[in-house]
């Protein structure tokens, strides 16, 4: 008898560490699973010259040109969603991360669009159950979103000096159509793949070259996400040196004031003038 109870408490034994290695493991995979919805819960940049339109399926097919790293920050389908999450204001990847991909080629004056996932952050009354299988709607945070560029720096500072565009963040809550929500169709798409789009004008000043440009989001305060690329610009109205045209007079962004008007407020000799209105200013 007294065998016998050992033995079955060496099976008791054998069955409990067993349960304990199911539990653990199955709380690995769990805790995995959590941490692949996590990465999943950012954007990034995907396209940096996009000819498709916002809402719907991303056509990786209309994408001119590609961020740094490309591999890690496709979507549009369950074969390339990659779930990639920068955090940081920092850049993604060092220059030339992904040279395969074409960068993309700018011309001044020209209007680019640049696409990027939803990733289920846009407010909405859609995708989001409440425990009645009812739409309850979401609030998302949208507050800062803006785009910078260098030439001589591989990683541009968010400097005024740097900024190419505003993209409009209202800060606080988003709003649908508005900073990183410009979405199309939302509702009516994946949560999740759904193509968002922001488009800027390349500004006449800038010279022919190869500029970093960083396109920096704020979605809830302090917490960053960065996607840089490299583009070529090249063509169109230069802005003197770079690759003809006279000089420009193009108020620095975001635009609400004159030359003429930061002429008389005797404004022309400040840093973040540099590269606009050159014939105001007589600079540049």
């Amino acid at each position: 008898d007294v065998y016998k109870r050992q033995g079955i408490n060496a099976e008791y034994g054998k069955i409990k560490m067993s349960t304990r290695s199911v539990l653990l493991t199955l709380g690995f995979f769990f805790c995995i699973s959590l941490l692949v919805q996590h990465v999943k819960c950012h954007s990034y940049v995907a396209c940096t010259d996009y000819t498709g339109g916002a809402g719907g399926r991303y056509d990786e097919g209309r994408c001119r040109g590609w961020p740094r790293g490309w591999w890690g920050m496709r979507f549009g389908d369950s074969n390339n969603q990659r779930g990639f999450d920068h955090k940081g204001t920092n850049c993604q990847f060092s220059r030339g991360a992904g040279k395969n991909k074409p960068d993309a080629r700018y011309t001044r004056g020209q209007q680019v669009t640049l696409a990027w996932p939803a990733m289920n952050h846009v407010t909405s009354q859609c995708h989001v159950k409440n425990k009645f299988g009812a739409n309850r709607g979401a609030n998302h945070p949208d507050n800062f979103l803006k785009l910078f560029a260098s030439r001589t720096s591989e990683n541009p500072d968010a400097t005024s000096a740097n900024l190419i565009h505003d993209f409009g963040a209202p800060g606080g809550n988003g709003r649908p159509g508005t900073g990183f929500q410009r979405c199309g169709d939302y509702c009516g798409s994946d949560p999740n793949d759904c193509v968002c789009t922001g488009s800027f004008r390349v500004p006449n000043h800038l010279q022919d070259g190869t500029y970093t440009f960083k396109w920096l989001w704020e979605f809830n305060k302090g917490e960053w996400y960065t996607t840089c690329w490299e583009a070529t610009i090249s063509g169109g109205a230069a802005s003197g040196g770079g690759g003809g045209g006279g000089k420009s007079d193009n108020p620095p962004p975001p635009g609400q004031h004159t030359c003429a008007q930061q002429k008389t407020w005797g404004k022309c000799g400040e840093s973040w003038m540099r590269g606009y209105c050159c014939a105001s200013c007589g600079h540049c």
